[in-house]
């Protein structure tokens, strides 16, 4: 029974609306456009207009609509139903939620709504049509006839504005006549995108040299109104780089700067990193690169292999492609190279290390060439008030090797103790590079004269030593020749030829007659096609005149004693070479002489000292001193006499008689000069007879002054506990 009454009702319901609709359309169709629009338009009529909820809708979020009819001051009267199109102009960006659609309040809850949307999406309209139930009477008053949600789409700029309309009003009451309704102006929607921002990092990969910074320029987009400022990080942390911001934070219109700092103890490469910018719960990032590079400094030269026995020159490099310095003012540094027993750096008045180009051509330089070491140090300096800046050679450095150094040698180069200073004092890291190059055989042979130059008098023999330096393969001999001897001489190679490492001794000879002066000679050797030659000089001068001087020319001494003389070289003429001496004569057990300098010039002087011992023999001694310069010889001779001494207790026997002639006994020693004494006076019997000590003689009496008896008398001489003589001594009367 409940079934069949609900049955009956929904289609009387259902044919109610039918009846409306249709009703609707048909009066709506019938009704000439002018009339309908100036029906709706009328400021006497009910208002019809639609409600926003909020008024500015995030993006993604959904708003609320709502179709209000009539207001307090002009309600509507008998409305029984109502049907409209909602056109919306962006149906890509809105999406209908038809499920939260309703009736609205004014024609009260029993009523039958109508949404037909879903047909109508694509073009962005939504029918609706709303009626009262059959039998119902119409309302008065004013309210909502729709209610809805529509969602906005979530990529949306802020100049997104939705804008809704309503078309095709149609009002009744319950009768079916119209309601003419005015309709308000629509306002519109705008859509602003969720508050967000982007971060910017310009330039985004940079690229720097070690032990210096560079600085990023970090900025903030705004989206959806955002304006708050963002605390930046930097991630990841790297050895060797520091990162600061300046400020520390960002907001919209405003920049931040990021400097990256290095330091000397980064490893060059690339490394990159993130700008984090978090505030609440947004959260952006913008990546990044360094690429750290560090400026090289290499020796370098133009060719990889180099012939021994010739001059090469080494370059010193600085920068690289993509790796170039900035600013650089001063560099030191040194250079070692290998190879020192047989290469060497040229640092002379006519061949020298220069400053590369690179510095400017008034650069400074100052050089220590050190050869034990294998070593050059250096100090430059730009010329150049800004710095220098790019890639270049700062100095070039001569080098060359000796014939002996062994094929395919290697010769390295290594740099150390480096410096480098920019225009504003601030350091420049620079990565040193070693290099190296290939030292070739070149087979060929030099000669080397032991001494160049000699003096010789005429008549006189020189010799020279002459040695053939070859290359590590040469095996051959070179024969000898002597080119521009002087004239009327002879000369000779001994032996005539010579091999690797091997010497021979040229003589000259001189005559009497050959001419004074400087004569330059030349030494040949030729093996087959190779030839080497070396400059020699002879000196001649006339034979020198000179004579000897002994100051003594003669002298005595006693045994034991010492003798000297003085020996000088005068009256000479043409001596240009020193004289040397020496000291001939027959030999002796009993002397020894020392001749001190034995090579004297010409007005000065040397001494000869004679010693003997106390066994000497007496008697006179022949020597000769000779002399010897060039080819002159001279001689002198010296004298030498030993005498007798006199005894030290003298005399013996003594007469102490007051006559005037021996009355006392002298004692006369050395040792009693220096230091005081005593002499003791004895009988033969051992009776002490007299003891003196201030007055070194007796006169022949006893302590108590009585004259002694003639005779035979021991003494003593004594200085402290040492006995210098003991002796027997005869007073006679």
């Amino acid at each position: 029974m409940k079934y069949e009454r609900f049955a009956r009702t929904a289609t009387h319901l259902f044919a109610s609306i039918l009846f409306f609709v249709s009703s609707a359309s048909a009066i709506t169709s019938k009704m000439p456009e002018s009339a309908h629009a100036s029906a709706l338009q009328s400021a006497d009529n009910p208002p019809i207009f639609i409600k926003f909820t909020p008024e500015r809708v995030p993006a993604g979020q959904s708003f609320r609509v709502e179709v209000h009819v009539g207001t307090e001051q002009t309600p509507v009267d008998s409305l029984f139903g109502i049907s409209f199109a909602l056109r919306y102009n962006a149906p890509a960006i809105l999406e209908p939620d038809t499920a939260s659609f309703s009736s609205g309040t004014l024609l009260g809850k029993d009523v039958v709504f109508f949404k037909l949307a879903e047909e109508d999406l694509d073009t962005g309209t939504i029918s609706i049509a709303v009626t009262r139930k059959a039998g119902s009477s119409g309302v008065s008053g004013f309210g909502t006839v729709f209610e809805g949600s529509l969602k906005t789409a979530t990529n949306l700029s802020d100049s997104t504005v939705i804008q809704l309309s309503l078309e095709r009003i149609n009002g009744r009451d319950k009768d079916g006549a119209p309601i003419p309704l005015q309709l308000l102006d629509v306002p519109q929607i705008p859509v602003y995108p969720p508050q967000d921002f982007e971060l910017s990092l310009a330039p985004d990969a940079q690229t720097v040299e070690i032990g210096r910074a560079i600085a990023y320029e970090i900025s903030l987009t705004p989206k959806g109104g955002f304006n708050k400022n963002v605390p930046l990080t930097f991630e990841p942390s790297y050895p060797g780089i520091r990162a600061t911001f300046n400020p520390d934070s960002v907001s919209p219109g405003q920049n931040s700067m990021l400097t990256l700092s290095t330091d000397s103890s980064v490893i060059p490469g690339s490394y990159p990193f993130h700008v984090i910018a978090q505030i609440d719960t947004l959260l952006q990032t913008v990546a990044g690169t360094l690429s750290v590079y560090s400026v090289p400094i290499s020796p370098a030269s133009t060719q990889n292999e180099y012939l021994t026995n010739s001059v090469f020159q080494i370059d010193v490099q600085i920068g690289a492609t993509g790796r170039p310095v900035a600013k650089l003012r001063r560099v030191a540094f040194k250079l070692h190279y290998s190879q020192n027993q047989y290469v060497s750096a040229i640092v002379s008045d006519t061949l020298q290390p220069q400053t590369g180009d690179f510095l400017g051509a008034s650069a400074a330089i100052t050089t220590h060439h050190s050869q034990s070491e294998g070593s050059l140090s250096f100090e430059l300096e730009s010329s150049q008030g800004g710095g220098v800046s790019g890639i270049g050679t700062i100095v070039h450095i001569p080098f060359t090797s000796i014939l002996e150094t062994p094929n395919n040698s290697i010769l390295s180069f290594s740099l150390d103790s480096i410096v480098a200073v920019d225009v504003d004092g601030d350091p420049i890291y620079l990565e040193e590079q070693d290099y190296s190059v290939n030292l070739a055989e070149k087979v060929s042979y030099t000669l080397q004269a032991t001494k160049d130059t000699f003096d010789v008098s005429a008549g006189d023999t020189r010799e020279y030593e002459v040695t053939l330096v070859g290359s590590q393969s040469y095996a051959g001999k070179a024969r000898l020749t002597l080119l521009n001897a002087p004239p009327v001489s002879q000369w000779q190679f001994s032996p005539p030829e010579i091999g690797n490492n091997e010497t021979a001794i040229l003589t000259i000879q001189t005559d009497t007659t050959t001419a004074n002066g400087i004569y330059s000679m030349t030494i040949r050797g030729v093996d087959g096609n190779l030839s080497a030659e070396t400059m020699i000089a002879l000196k001649v001068t006339p034979a020198p005149v000179f004579s000897i001087v002994v100051i003594p020319p003669e002298g005595s001494l006693f045994p034991g004693d010492t003798a000297l003389y003085r020996i000088r070289i005068d009256q000479t003429d043409f001596l240009s070479e020193p004289v040397r001496l020496n000291l001939s004569g027959q030999t002796y057990p009993w002397l020894t002489f020392d001749l001190n300098p034995t090579v004297i010039d010409a007005f000065s002087e040397a001494n000869l000292t004679f010693i003997t011992t106390e066994n000497a023999p007496f008697g006179t001694f022949a020597f000769q001193v000779i002399g010897k310069s060039g080819t002159s010889t001279r001689d002198a001779i010296i004298e030498l006499t030993l005498e007798e001494p006199p005894p030290s207790v003298r005399p013996i026997p003594f007469t102490p008689n007051n006559d005037g002639f021996n009355d006392v006994v002298i004692f006369e020693f050395d040792e009693l000069q220096l230091q005081p004494g005593e002499i003791l006076i004895f009988d033969l019997h051992g009776r002490k007879v007299a003891e003196l000590h201030d007055k070194m003689q007796w006169d022949g009496k006893d302590e108590n002054g009585n004259v002694a008896q003639p005779g035979a008398y021991l003494y003593v001489v004594r200085v402290g506990d040492k006995i210098l003589k003991k002796g027997v001594l005869a007073l006679a009367r």
